[in-house]
């Protein structure tokens, strides 16, 4: 029996469950036997009861690509989908995969931290520099919340602020004004490179998951060097951070053509509008091909 664990954390909740109701079709369509497991106070003895051969995790941001989930299903020994514990922390932490990447010789967007109660007297000084703007984000949330846009160094203090309510520290960055561009991964393999267009504003939570709010351009139109440029940064990150069977890696591009690292996605969103399948169907790859996958390179514990 296979338990699709969907909900978690209240913020990213909802699109956890849109996520398993995709994943619930693809296992009718696989003709597999499913249960469907609310990851909340219950899991334990719910997962206790149902001794599942395997979970297909459909969690998203925290609890879910933290390293919570993969932990307890550790400890239980049952096997899951997606990476594992350490990937899965590493990735979710803004900073410290940014530091990973870094060291990996890849281009990151100059930063600073704040942690809550600290002062932010020294990063005024350094957003002042930044004439392009900034912007400030919690380091370990999903789906864009906490993420203020500033074009002043008065606008600062606000959003540390709002950010600091997703977690107990922030990344202060300096603004890239350019592309945003994604790279999906496939057992290791990247896919076509998307580039993603909101209509308005950036890409928040109402854009990611609006139908029609972003345009996404797959294959993105850039020259054939800067898509080879990206899919091979992918495919180190997915190598050195030690992801499994499937990810997403955010990168932003600027004026020059050149490229920064943004994040990684250890499980990358699967509502109608999520960049994974797109590029996995442009690729040939159909969503029941993908869930097949993920379960049968699910970790063992």
């Amino acid at each position: 029996m296979i338990a699709v664990v969907q909900g978690g954390h209240e913020s990213e909740a909802e699109i956890s469950r849109v996520t398993s109701l995709a994943f619930q079709e693809a296992l009718k369509e696989l003709k597999k036997d499913f249960v469907v497991v609310e990851f909340d106070d219950q899991f334990l003895d719910r997962i206790k009861e149902i001794k599942p051969s395997v979970c297909l995790c459909a969690l998203h941001g925290t609890y879910g690509e933290d390293g919570v989930f993969q932990s307890i299903c550790e400890f239980l020994k049952i096997p899951y989908t997606g990476s594992g514990v350490l990937a899965s922390a590493l990735s979710f932490d803004k900073q410290k995969s940014s530091e990973f990447a870094r060291n990996l010789g890849i281009s990151v967007v100059e930063q600073y931290i704040v942690k809550k109660g600290e002062s932010i007297n020294t990063c005024s000084n350094l957003v002042e520099k930044w004439t392009e703007g900034f912007v400030v984000k919690p380091a370990r949330s999903g789906s864009s919340r906490g993420v203020s846009l500033c074009e002043k160094s008065d606008e600062l203090e606000a959003a540390v602020e709002e950010a600091l309510k997703w977690d107990t520290k922030c990344l202060v960055e300096r603004r890239i004004r350019g592309k945003e561009m994604t790279v999906s991964l496939l057992a290791g393999e990247a896919l076509e490179v998307i580039e993603i267009r909101p209509k308005s504003g950036f890409y928040d939570m109402t854009n990611k998951y609006t139908k029609g709010a972003t345009e996404y351009l797959l294959p993105a139109p850039i020259s054939r060097e800067l898509t080879v440029k990206l899919q091979k940064d992918s495919e180190k990150i997915y190598e050195n951070f030690d992801l499994n069977t499937y990810s997403r890696v955010d990168f932003l591009v600027d004026k020059e053509d050149k490229h920064y690292f943004m994040e990684v996605n250890t499980l990358p969103g699967c509502t109608p509008t999520s960049l994974f399948p797109m590029a996995a169907a442009k690729a040939g790859v159909s969503f029941s091909k993908i869930i097949e996958t993920l379960l049968e390179t699910a970790i063992e514990t």
